[in-house]
């Protein structure tokens, strides 16, 4: 009988806590996953920035403390920044103690002593995280040729006949961008130089407007004067020829009269 109640017992329990932890299971599906307020991400995106930083930070430090004396790899500082913005990952545990609250027309975040239930407010810090700033380009050295070089080019800068040169690598040469760079910088200096104004516009129109007039008044006086001079010219040309005939004529006439009186 003895061995039978705890058999009965023993069953009664196990279907109890199977159940309690069926129902457990179910509450949990049942409870709404949090979604990420996407509108509150540009006022929280600078802060989460900071505490990201402070977070990496804090855990390659303790990650060097693990493994000390040995020196921490660059696979490790890797993995740590992977996951250090997806919450299923421990290194992302720093978001579960992170609260957005509202002061007056702002968001701040404030960092509370114990973790918390994973919400839309969770969800919203990891977004913000994960749409971090696009990578750069990959650091390049300078050979210190081009270094000794660009020093001598910023020397000569300030003076007369050398304004704005630059240098341009082999490669750079060869794909043109130099040509591009420079073409655009002219552009950029003719841009500079144009007045972007409508009353630029119509200023410099009347200027050339009156730089046409005054060359059609330079030229039609200078025909002018052409025709003055030539006509001047002219009538003292035909005045010496006149001139001229008549002392010729005269010379003619003058040895008749005189044979005439001889022979009266």
């Amino acid at each position: 009988m003895v061995k039978f109640d705890r058999k009965v017992m023993f069953n009664s329990l196990f279907f109890t806590l199977l159940l309690c932890s069926s129902w457990i299971q179910i509450s949990y599906c049942s409870k709404p996953a949090g979604i990420a307020r996407k509108d509150d991400i540009p006022f929280i995106k600078c802060q989460v920035c900071e505490k990201l930083a402070k977070e990496l930070h804090e855990q390659i430090r303790d990650k060097q403390d693990q493994i000390s004396p040995k020196k921490i790899s660059e696979y490790d500082v890797i993995e740590i920044s992977e996951n250090v913005c997806n919450l299923k990952k421990r290194e992302a545990d720093w978001m579960l103690k992170i609260d957005i609250v509202e002061k007056g027309d702002r968001l701040e975040l404030v960092e509370q002593d114990s973790e918390g239930q994973c919400g839309s407010e969770c969800k919203t810090i990891e977004r913000a995280c994960q749409e971090g700033r696009e990578p750069g380009e990959v650091f390049v050295p300078k050979s210190a040729k081009e270094a000794e070089m660009e020093k001598m080019l910023k020397s000569m800068e300030g003076m007369p006949g050398a304004p704005g040169m630059k240098m341009y690598s082999r490669e750079e040469l060869m794909s043109g961008k130099g040509i591009d760079d420079e073409d655009a910088d002219d552009e950029d200096d003719e841009e500079e130089q144009s007045i972007p104004s409508n009353l630029g516009k119509i200023l410099r129109e009347k200027e050339n407007n009156s730089k046409k007039v005054d060359w059609k008044q330079k030229i039609t006086k200078g025909i002018k004067n052409v025709g003055e001079a030539t006509k001047k010219h002219a009538t003292k040309m035909a005045f010496k020829l006149q001139k001229w005939w008549k002392a010729k004529k005269a010379t003619f006439t003058q040895p008749k009269s005189k044979s005439a009186k001889v022979e009266l």
